[in-house]
């Protein structure tokens, strides 16, 4: 049996490096695929808030944005999933708008 994972992990590493190597060389690719990762987990992250709203609203004061948060989130997720070339652009321009709010605000401080 251990023979068997040492050789699942090998074989594991040796087809996390084409992966990379692969990726490297397709930048496009990867950034889509990180897209519709990106959107996967919104969708999971916000199923989880408003399922955690609903059934924990009886025992705790739980705002009533951790479910508008949570639909959000499944709207931006599902947006990015489907719509992923333009959720791609989008995402792009939101980062480079948190990196420069990031250095005016290290300025600043």
């Amino acid at each position: 049996m251990r023979k068997i994972y040492l050789y699942f992990v090998l074989l594991l590493g040796i087809v996390m490096i084409g992966l990379g190597v692969y990726l490297m060389f397709n930048p496009s690719t990867s950034l889509k695929a990180l897209t519709i990762f990106i959107g996967i987990i919104l969708i999971l992250n916000g199923i989880n808030e408003v399922v955690s709203y609903f059934g924990e609203r009886k025992y705790w004061s739980i705002s009533k944005w951790i479910m508008l948060d949570g639909v959000l989130s499944i709207a931006v997720g599902a947006f990015a999933v489907f719509q992923s070339n333009i959720a791609e652009r989008l995402f792009i321009i939101i980062f480079a708008i948190w990196i420069l709010a990031s250095a005016v605000l290290r300025i600043l401080t």
